[in-house]
């Protein structure tokens, strides 16, 4: 679970070993993702696809006991991948912070 801090709104995300199911407001959206922990920090992609066309968050994530922290760009290009678990006004980055329950 956690707190969209933009919408007020809970989501709720769920893993499978391939897949990120996230629900708000009872809208489901599902997102292909792929890791590389060889990578510092540890690399992720997410994609979803809408209307036949697929598209990509570039990011990093970090597991520390219950708690999985992904960085991405919203921009969609992979040479944005943040480098650093940090935003800043005004950038093009997201941080989410989820607990394992």
């Amino acid at each position: 679970k956690a707190t969209d801090a933009n919408a007020g709104a809970e989501r709720k995300f769920q893993a499978t070993a391939s897949t990120l199911t996230t629900t708000k407001n009872g809208k489901e959206t599902i997102l292909a993702y792929k890791l590389n922990a060889d990578k510092t920090p540890h690399e992720v992609e997410l994609t979803e696809t809408k209307d036949g066309k697929a598209e990509t968050l570039y990011g990093i994530y970090k597991l520390d006991g219950d708690l999985l922290t992904i960085c991405v760009a919203k921009s969609g290009k992979a040479e944005d991948r943040p480098k650093e678990f940090k935003t800043d006004a005004g950038d093009k980055t997201m941080i989410l912070v989820l607990k394992k329950d």
